[in-house]
């Protein structure tokens, strides 16, 4: 038995969403995250990474991301997921449920000066 028996350790969602852009960012090919095409035009979500959490605390990812050029996207979108799945898994000790990933866009210079405007 613990000494702490009865307390608890609760990780806010938010904490969740950092860990996974955290890790999305970190694998080579993503130039980086982005709120979906909708979003943008409608106003109605407001960031790159969306956590939902299960009744059986498993956590599930929804996030958008722009590729760089000349990476294989399959490949890309796969990494991206196990990088996720590993970091929630390790730091915060969690099931992953589903990670899906939605390859938005190649990152081409003229994307800069989309955003810029």
């Amino acid at each position: 038995m613990s000494e702490y028996e009865g307390d608890s350790v609760r990780v806010a969602p938010e904490v969740i969403t950092t860990i996974a852009t955290r890790a999305a960012q970190g694998v080579p090919g993503v130039a980086r995250l982005r709120s979906p095409r909708a979003a943008r035009v409608f106003a109605s979500r407001q960031h790159d990474v969306y956590i939902t959490i299960d009744e059986d605390d498993s956590v599930n990812v929804e996030l958008n991301i722009v590729a760089a050029p000349n990476v294989n996207l399959r490949t890309l979108g796969e990494n991206v997921q196990k990088a996720i799945q590993r970091a929630i898994e390790d730091i915060v000790g969690m099931r992953v449920g589903s990670i899906d990933v939605f390859i938005e866009d190649i990152a081409y210079d003229t994307d800069n000066q989309e955003e810029d405007a």
